[in-house]
């Protein structure tokens, strides 16, 4: 796993700043679906410096506007776990059922989360 963690930071390091990457603070937020985590990434040096656990198949992830928090979603559940990133620990987590499999995610600018599920038990 260390090795494709490390392997997944310098590729994203040398093709630009994606969407999960923390430019400030140089940091990679990853969802390890097998595992039910969200690993946490040091892009310059490439070691592990979390790694939290999740919801089931942790899919989608956003950072809040104020890069305070990252939220996950539980791609094989109806969850999405907020996360403070400072602490690196869970804040809550939001049960959207009977929507299951969420799936997009943002937060808007005035720090609300918005998500879209893909199955409704409704």
């Amino acid at each position: 796993m260390r090795a494709y963690l490390s392997l997944a930071a310098a590729l994203l390091a040398a093709c630009g700043t994606p969407a999960l990457a923390d430019p400030p603070t140089g940091t990679l937020l990853i969802g390890n679906k097998g595992e039910d985590t969200l690993s946490i990434v040091d892009l310059k040096t490439g070691a592990e410096i979390a790694r939290l656990p999740t919801g089931d198949m942790p899919h989608e992830i956003a950072v809040s506007p104020d890069g305070r928090q990252a939220a996950v979603v539980a791609y094989g559940g109806s969850t999405i776990d907020v996360f403070d990133l400072a602490t690196r620990t869970k804040l809550r987590t939001i049960d959207i059922a009977p929507n299951l499999r969420p799936h997009g995610l943002v937060w808007l600018s005035d720090g609300r989360l918005v998500a879209t599920a893909e199955k409704s038990q409704t």
